[in-house]
C-alpha cells in the first residue's frame, strides 16, 4: 500500500502524520515528525486546511484528513508556552 501511495504522491512518506507550516499556490508545505518537508496538493486533504494544522493519512486511504483533536491540542500547547515565556520576561 504504502509504495503505491509514494508514486502516487511523489513523495517518500515515512510517516502517516505532518504538521502544515504554510500554503502557497495551493500546495501545503508540511513537515513530518523527522523534520522532513513535503509539497502536498491541497486537493489532497479533505476539508479547509490552514496553517498549523495537523493532517493524516490514514490506512486504506487516499486522501489526508485534518485531525482536529490533536491540531487544537497543539495550538493550545504552543499559546501556553508562549505565555510563560512572555511572563518570566516581565
Amino acid at each position: 500500500m504504502w509504495h503505491n501511495l509514494n508514486s502516487l504522491y511523489g513523495v517518500n512518506l515515512m510517516y502517516k502524520k505532518m504538521s502544515v507550516d504554510r500554503i502557497e499556490d495551493n500546495i501545503a508545505i508540511c513537515e513530518d515528525n523527522y523534520r522532513n518537508i513535503v509539497h502536498l496538493n491541497v486537493s489532497l486533504i479533505q476539508g479547509k486546511v490552514s496553517e498549523g494544522d495537523i493532517i493524516v493519512l490514514k490506512d486504506n486511504e487516499q486522501y489526508w484528513t485534518i485531525d482536529k483533536e490533536e491540531t487544537q491540542q497543539r495550538r493550545e500547547s504552543a499559546s501556553s508556552k508562549l505565555k510563560k515565556l512572555l511572563e518570566r520576561n516581565k
